[in-house]
């Protein structure tokens, strides 16, 4: 995953900490868009990543059943990640999105991660707009408050 070439106009004085959903990775992975500067940023040490276990675990079920990988495929992807992220393994979900129930690992690890932002494209985090001083945003408003 060769991630160069614009990380060097990112640069902040503290180190950002934020949680991706697994639409973000798959987004970067697959294509060049914000969710791969995002990523890159990661893998540069720019910024510091956060994900849980339900995460690998929802981003592996994803690769396999959308997009045809085999398993050794997706964990070879889920490996390169974890060169980058760090994992975090929740125990006690909190119950916050009422309406999506499977979204709550994500605030419940940017909780655990003492996260400054979610990035992610799900409706029912995004609705939330923050959450405990933690803002959530679409991957081009997060890339726009780091400039």
């Amino acid at each position: 995953m060769e991630r160069r070439g614009f990380t060097e106009h990112y640069t902040k004085k503290k180190k950002i900490r934020a949680v991706i959903d697994t639409n973000i990775l798959i987004s970067g992975y697959f294509w060049r868009g914000d969710p791969y500067k995002i990523l890159s940023l990661a893998s540069d040490s720019i910024i510091d990543l956060f994900v849980s276990t339900d995460f690998l675990k929802e981003a592996k079920r994803v690769f396999i059943r959308d997009f045809k990988l085999t398993e050794f495929d997706a964990d070879e992807i889920l490996n390169e990640l974890l060169n980058f992220v760090k994992v975090f393994e929740l125990e006690n979900i909190q119950d916050i999105i009422k309406n999506d129930k499977t979204d709550n690992h994500i605030i419940t690890c940017a909780l655990e991660a003492n996260a400054d932002y979610v990035i992610t494209r799900d409706t029912h985090l995004l609705n939330l707009k923050e959450y405990q001083g933690i803002k959530i945003l679409k991957p081009e408003e997060f890339l726009e408050e780091l400039k």
